[in-house]
């Protein structure tokens, strides 16, 4: 209900909680197509209806890993790789998207023929009162993962103050 609540798209909250679904499924959809708008590598969506959600199945016969899952696998610089490509994302979304992912982390990334960011329900725009804490907190998980993996990261905090005051 918060992340809902905050959301200047949504407008009137139903108290309904079958309702409140339905809006929230729907969201999830104009996230979505949002992001690839704006070069954001996503599954695409593809149709939704009340509480479900259809788009692209990443992966083959199995689902594309996370990396959270194959992190043992990569090298120093996939992790370098991947934390330019992670920051870029949260740049371009909030800088031309006017909008924030809210839950970036090594959860949510899938790597099938390069990262697919996915989980895009909570996402938000700027107008929302919850964005700049949702901005602050993706910069951080991001931030954090990659410097225990041995990146050399920016302080999320200067890149946070950067993307804020421009």
């Amino acid at each position: 209900w918060e992340y809902l609540a905050g959301d200047p798209r949504i407008g009137y909250l139903p108290k309904d909680m079958r309702k409140l679904i339905f809006a929230w499924t729907r969201r999830e959809f104009k996230n979505l197509q949002r992001a690839i708008k704006y070069a954001v590598r996503v599954p695409e969506p593809i149709i939704f209806r009340n509480n479900v959600l259809v788009m692209e199945f990443i992966g083959d016969e199995l689902p594309a890993p996370r990396l959270k899952d194959v992190e043992k696998n990569l090298e120093k610089r996939d992790f370098e790789e991947l934390y330019s490509y992670l920051i870029g994302v949260i740049e371009r979304l909030w800088k031309r998207g006017d909008m924030v992912h809210g839950d970036l982390s090594e959860y949510n990334v899938l790597l099938w023929d390069g990262p697919v960011v996915i989980d895009w329900s909570q996402a938000t725009v700027r107008r929302n009162r919850m964005s700049l804490e949702l901005l602050k907190r993706d910069l951080r998980n991001v931030t954090n993962y990659f410097a225990r993996k041995g990146v050399d990261v920016e302080d999320y905090e200067v890149k946070f103050r950067e993307l804020v005051e421009r």
